[in-house]
């Protein structure tokens, strides 16, 4: 780098949040950072923003602004080594025209995986997209979510899509997707774990049901292919399975 760029080891986890989430709130990041002071956040994010390191992208000052990495916090990444994956930073150069629809599902991912951590804790391993990028045997295109909630000596596992049109045929051309790779046995043959249950998560209620019936009338006979598209709240609900009760 020109210069050298000098930043605390949470504005580095800020970079780091970004990297994976892609498009975050502020009050996103004071929540990821487990942080009390707003201010304090705003600030780093000003200075992150003055430096390039980080984006913001705020069409009107009563829109939610969005934060994603910048440029230079692109290059800091890579020249600090702190990802292990440097593909996915290419993508920093059409994050600007991206539509606020995809922004908000960046978003929710955020969401769900604080909502979850707040439940399970240290019993919760997540995967964004990012993480999940060039893992061998992952279904590709990656879900937007990979998610495994231990307990004891059980886990329920999860990969959660969100379609980026929320019509009956693009659901059930997911639908289709997930029972290809699942029938292609290459999850079962090299994870060595139960295949996870696929949540599509959806606001389109009537798509929601037309497609529910499909799984219904197409794959009742395939036990280990479990499917589930319902709207946010509902999806959420399927992917906190019930705490195993003391004892049992």
């Amino acid at each position: 780098m020109k210069q050298l760029i000098t930043i605390n080891k949470r504005q580095t986890e800020i970079l780091i949040f970004l990297y994976r989430f892609r498009f975050l709130t502020r009050l996103q990041i004071q929540n990821l950072l487990t942080h009390k002071s707003h201010s304090k956040i705003i600030v780093w994010l000003n200075q992150m923003v003055k430096l390039k390191l980080v984006s913001k992208h705020q069409t009107s000052s009563t829109v939610t602004a969005y934060y994603s990495l910048g440029t230079i916090g692109r290059k800091y990444l890579i020249t600090q080594k702190l990802v292990k994956k440097t593909l996915p930073l290419n993508r920093i150069w059409r994050e600007a025209s991206y539509s606020i629809t995809f922004r908000e599902k960046c978003s929710f991912i955020a969401d769900l995986y604080l909502q979850l951590l707040a439940q399970w804790g240290g019993a919760l391993r997540f995967w964004t997209k990012t993480d999940l990028a060039g893992i061998s045997h992952v279904i590709s295109p990656a879900p937007d979510a990979y998610i495994v909630i231990n307990q004891k000596s059980e886990a329920d596992r999860f990969f959660v899509e969100i379609p980026s049109t929320p019509r009956t045929k693009n659901i059930i051309d997911h639908i289709e997707r997930y029972a290809e790779y699942y029938y292609s046995n290459e999850w079962q043959e090299n994870v060595s774990k139960d295949f996870p249950k696929i949540i599509i998560i959806s606001a389109n209620k009537s798509a929601n049901k037309a497609a529910n019936r499909y799984i219904k009338e197409n794959y009742a006979d395939e036990p280990d292919l479990r499917f589930r598209v319902a709207i946010s709240d509902r999806a959420i609900a399927e992917l906190q399975p019930k705490k195993k009760a003391r004892g049992n």
